[in-house]
Order: C-alpha cells, then sequence, then structure tokens
C-alpha cells in the first residue's frame, strides 16, 4: 500500500460519516488539493462529461489529458488525469483554479469527502484531513453530495467495484 493508500484508509477509519452527519468546510480557492495528486481517476461519467465541456472527443480527452494502466488487483483499465511533469499539478489546473470546474470529476467534487466503495458495493464517506480550507462552512453531507449531483454518481461506482471483486 503506497503512502496515499495508507492515508485514505487511516481517513476511512478514523472520519467516516454518514449522510445526516455534518462537516464544516470553506473552500479558499488555493488549488492545493490539485497539487501533487497522481490519484484522480476518472470514471466513463467523468470522461463523457469532461469531453463535452471541453467541445472535445473521450478519445481526445484521454489522450491530451490523462494516463492509462491496467489495475494491479482488479486487472482492470484505470483512466487517470496525468499530473503536469515540471510542477506536479492537476492538468485541467489553469491560474490556480479548476479549468473544467462546472464538469470537474466526481472525485474533485467530493472533496474534502472521500468515498470508498466495498467490493460488495456498501458505499462510505468519510472526512479528508486537510489543511487549507477556512472551515467556516457548516454542511450537511447529504446536502453536499445533492449540491454536486453526487449522488447519480454512486450506482456505477459501486457496480464498477463490484465487477472489480470478481
Amino acid at each position: 500500500m503506497n503512502k496515499r493508500e495508507k492515508e485514505v484508509m487511516k481517513d476511512l477509519m478514523e472520519n467516516q460519516l454518514t449522510e445526516e452527519d455534518i462537516f464544516e468546510f470553506g473552500c479558499v480557492q488555493c488549488g492545493e488539493c490539485c497539487r501533487n495528486r497522481h490519484d484522480i481517476l476518472l470514471n466513463p461519467y467523468d470522461l463523457y462529461r469532461i469531453a463535452g465541456y471541453l467541445k472535445m472527443k473521450i478519445p481526445e480527452v484521454i489522450e491530451k489529458y490523462c494516463e492509462t494502466y491496467i489495475g494491479d488487483n482488479s486487472k482492470l483499465p484505470v483512466v487517470r488525469v496525468k499530473a503536469k511533469i515540471h510542477n506536479e499539478v492537476c492538468a485541467f489546473l489553469r491560474k490556480g483554479k479548476c479549468g473544467i470546474h462546472e464538469a470537474k470529476p466526481a472525485v474533485c467534487a467530493l472533496f474534502p469527502l472521500g468515498r470508498a466503495v466495498s467490493p460488495t458495493g456498501e458505499i462510505r464517506y468519510f472526512l479528508q484531513e486537510i489543511e487549507c480550507a477556512a472551515k467556516d462552512t457548516k454542511i450537511k453531507v447529504r446536502d453536499w453530495l445533492e449540491m454536486f449531483r453526487l449522488k447519480e454518481t454512486e450506482e456505477p461506482a459501486r457496480q464498477w467495484a463490484i465487477a472489480s471483486a470478481r
């Protein structure tokens, strides 16, 4: 397990939330969540939305902004956002802000929450440790998910996790 996976597991175990729980978060738009990230995985729905937003075809988005590989454990194809080599930031970060904010991937829209899906399809949310946020706004997990239309991404995530476990 790499360092990032260990951090996620620690956050999941220590900071698990139900949809009725309230957390504090206020984005200060510093772009810190887009730096040193090699784990922004894209699902087919993310690719569809990004391609539409950028007025590109999905293969063009993958070619220009992503890298692909076969998962070590799942043996399934994985698509992740390339980090810019010269400064290790997300390929979509522009002038410190998300260049595809309206179509940003589910993993980014979830932030500061994380989502874990068990091999049986059980979905769990957790609060990630963050240092940059103002923490000036209280919001219920359910409201955060609805605000970013993330409930509609749960079923594809659940199905992918079940398929990956086979």
